[in-house]
């Protein structure tokens, strides 16, 4: 009786299982998918400054940009202070274009390093507003 037993429970199990199984599948999806089903609401982005149009992108604003340009008047080397190697790295190169500008700046590199004490002092300054 025994095997005969586990004969039948093994048939039946495996017969089971699979009912079983089909039936909590079909359980799932009627639990994940709810009888009302709603479409995502749309979210309308709202334009803090509205552009009108065939106007080009400005990142900054010029009327305020126009405080700013007394000391960005002139971006040129020769205006910064305090870094004589640059400064004088800056007067060869000044004059070289193109393909000899690589020619120029890897001769540059293979001399030592003759322009002074290098200087470890911060040039950049912090806007108020950013």
């Amino acid at each position: 009786k025994d095997t005969k037993k586990d004969d039948s429970s093994s048939s039946d199990s495996s017969s089971d299982s699979s009912e079983s199984s089909e039936e909590k599948n079909d359980k799932r999806q009627k639990e994940e998918s709810p009888d009302i089903e709603e479409p995502p609401k749309k979210v309308q982005k709202t334009n803090p400054s509205p552009r009108t149009p065939n106007t080009p992108f400005k990142r900054v604003d010029e009327s305020q940009a126009a405080r700013w340009k007394q000391g960005f008047g002139d971006n040129s080397f020769r205006n910064k202070r305090g870094d004589e190697y640059g400064r004088k790295a800056s007067d060869d190169l000044i004059k070289v274009r193109g393909k000899d500008f690589r020619h120029e700046k890897t001769k540059k590199k293979r001399g030592s390093y003759r322009g002074g004490p290098i200087t470890t002092s911060v040039n950049s300054f912090q806007f108020s507003d950013s």
